[in-house]
């Protein structure tokens, strides 16, 4: 074990060069140093160069960092560029309006108005469970959600989306369900 004075002069001398290091590669640059001074903490024995030693695994941690961060932003790119359906297995007919109407409509809605038709008509809440889980009483969810449904059904009467928008959608079963407006 390093005793932790070694430690601390190792950090005094070392940690910002090796920030300098990290930054090269990561935002998390801070976050990578404090793990390999973690990491030189947990180790048995000292290494025989530890400047060298926690150079290798800053650049080691900011490398992770990199590709962890890419692989992310390649994730959150491709789940930009697809196209979401919400109604894919068994859709929804709302006052006669079409799954894709009706998902159009929603994405016009508030998110707190939509979270609340979600979690009534797909999820199958209650107004108790609404309330605890969106932090507010069962009221004041009854009210939202009224409010909610006459914003989508004004949407639905008004607004509506362009044919092309709908035609040829493989994803939309026609089957219709209708649920009380």
């Amino acid at each position: 074990m390093i005793p932790p004075y070694e430690l601390e002069q190792l950090w005094s001398q070392h940690a910002a060069e090796l920030r300098l290091l990290a930054q090269m590669r990561t935002d998390s640059a801070d976050d990578c140093v404090q793990e390999a001074f973690v990491r030189l903490s947990q180790q048995s024995s000292a290494p025989l160069d530890p400047l060298a030693w926690l150079a290798r695994v800053v650049r080691n941690l900011a490398l992770t960092e990199l590709r962890t961060d890419r692989r992310r932003r390649r994730r959150e790119a491709e789940k930009s560029r697809s196209d979401d359906r919400w109604f894919m297995v068994d859709s929804q007919s709302i006052d006669g309006h079409g799954p894709c109407e009706v998902e159009w409509a929603l994405r016009q809605l508030a998110p707190e108005f939509r979270e609340l038709v979600v979690a009534v008509i797909w999820n199958h809440m209650t107004f108790r469970q609404i309330a605890d889980a969106f932090d507010m009483t069962s009221a004041t969810a009854h009210r939202r959600y009224r409010e909610a449904l006459e914003e989508l059904r004004r949407i639905l009467q008004s607004d509506q989306p362009t044919d092309d928008m709908c035609d040829g959608d493989e994803h939309f079963d026609k089957q219709e369900i209708s649920y009380d407006l």
